[in-house]
């Protein structure tokens, strides 16, 4: 597997990495950090079919700050990819925006691969921590992130104008 680090260029060939899932459960939280799974009628999530949130927003939303655009290739074709950034606010913290696999990609170390290359961009940007933000829907991803480390630190039923609940994952870097 090749990883390509870069920036605000590489968002074209990033977009083309389908971010879409179904879904078929959601994630419960009881006190955390616990998390019981419950069944849903199955439907279909694609955060980039929301106005405004699709990679190619990304270098008017977060312009000037410190980023990186990771891509993963195998034999030549993209099949993941990951955004992060300095937190505006704490500079001791990035954040790690988004994170897609081609779904012929997915459970084959992709992910983790992706996650290794932001951590060590985090930590050579001097960031002690990492944050990433998931959805109670989005059970894949929450599964990856307890599997790679990060902490549940928050849940917030209000966050969104939908039926989602805003997780918070955290990690300490080093």
């Amino acid at each position: 597997m090749e990883i390509v680090e870069g920036g605000y260029e590489l968002l074209n060939r990033y977009g083309q990495i389908p971010i879409a899932f179904e879904v078929r459960s959601r994630l419960v939280v009881s006190a955390l950090p616990g998390l019981v799974e419950e069944p849903v009628v199955p439907w279909k999530k694609d955060y980039d079919s929301l106005e405004g949130e699709g990679p190619e927003s990304w270098r008017h939303r977060f312009g000037e700050c410190a980023s990186v655009v990771i891509l993963a290739s195998r034999d030549g074709e993209d099949v993941g990819g990951a955004f992060a950034l300095a937190s505006p606010e704490d500079p001791e913290t990035a954040i790690l925006f988004d994170l897609r696999v081609l779904p012929s990609a997915r459970r084959s170390g992709v992910a983790t691969a992706l996650y290794d290359t932001v951590c060590r961009w985090a930590a050579a940007q001097g960031c002690r921590r990492l944050e990433v933000e998931t959805q109670d829907i989005n059970v894949a991803a929450c599964r990856f992130y307890r599997s790679v480390g990060l902490a549940l630190t928050k849940a917030d039923a209000h966050a969104y104008p939908m039926d989602e609940v805003q997780l918070i994952w955290t990690a300490t870097l080093g």
